[in-house]
């Protein structure tokens, strides 16, 4: 009778105890709650700029109870310029705390500006206008991997007066103040070497240039040690000279040399940043 009453009683705690056996409740589609909380700057003035780029804005939200238990949920941060998000950008990093939700201010003025279509500075519009941001909640496993059915979305917020003051994306074309000067145009910034930003990200290239055997250059603003790319820049010799076709590390400094250049060249220069240096390539037609 003993042994009995004791099954019974263990069989009672399994099915009625929700915390010693929990269950994910999943459902179909991205069902709206309500877990996202007022951010505290909603009200305040907020400008994107290359200066502050590294900045944070904070947000925190609660768990949503639809759940069932605590799950390890993780959120991602959504981003529209329209309150109904007909149109957003959703940025990459997942957070794991609801009170330690902190997009980074360059991603913020990146999803603005895709948002906006912007392809020029002009294209970015005067004064401060509102930007709308929910949250996406997931269960995730272990192993890192998202389990299907558990995404909910968060009601919209908004930051009510930002604006973005520069270039946040990378678009083709866009002329630099950033030339080759050297002996073959008198040491002056002239148009036909200034170098334009290229197809891909932190790629910069000129016009079409010829550059005859015997001259020397420089890579500089029109005013050296002008900022370029955000540091005082003045780029040149490195060891030896330059070779046609082959990539280049510039060093650069102040104190840099001319680069001599000992063969005929017609073709497109390019700069690319890559792995903290700049690197020069003179590719012939």
């Amino acid at each position: 009778m003993f042994a009995a009453l004791a099954t019974a009683v263990a069989f009672s705690s399994c099915e009625t105890s929700r915390d010693d056996n929990p269950v994910l409740s999943t459902h179909e589609g991205e069902p709206v709650v309500n877990f996202l909380n007022d951010p505290v700057m909603q009200d305040q003035y907020i400008e994107f700029t290359t200066e502050n780029e590294a900045g944070m804005l904070q947000l925190t939200c609660s768990q949503p109870e639809e759940y069932g238990y605590a799950a390890s949920a993780r959120y991602k941060v959504q981003v529209s310029m329209t309150e109904d998000f007909a149109e957003f950008r959703e940025l990459n990093t997942a957070y794991p705390d609801c009170s330690e939700i902190t997009p980074v201010n360059k991603n913020l003025a990146e999803a603005i500006c895709e948002l906006l279509q912007v392809k020029e500075l002009t294209d970015l519009p005067e004064g401060y206008y509102p930007m709308y941001v929910r949250l996406r909640a997931d269960i995730y496993t272990e192993l890192g991997e998202v389990v299907p059915n558990t995404t909910y979305l968060s009601n919209v917020v908004a930051f009510k007066h930002v604006r973005v003051n520069y270039l946040a994306v990378w678009v083709a074309d866009v002329p630099q103040d950033l030339y080759l000067i050297g002996t073959m145009n008198g040491w002056a910034a002239d148009d036909a070497y200034k170098f334009y930003t290229g197809t891909e990200k932190n790629t910069w290239v000129t016009r079409k240039i010829t550059i005859p055997a015997g001259e020397s250059f420089k890579v500089s603003p029109a005013t050296w040690n002008d900022k370029f790319n955000g540091e005082a820049f003045n780029a040149g010799l490195n060891q030896v000279g330059i070779t046609v076709g082959q990539p280049y590390t510039l060093y650069v400094s102040q104190d840099s040399s001319d680069i001599p250049l000992s063969e005929n060249f017609s073709g497109i220069a390019q700069l690319e940043y890559k792995g903290g240096a700049y690197i020069l390539t003179l590719i012939p037609d």
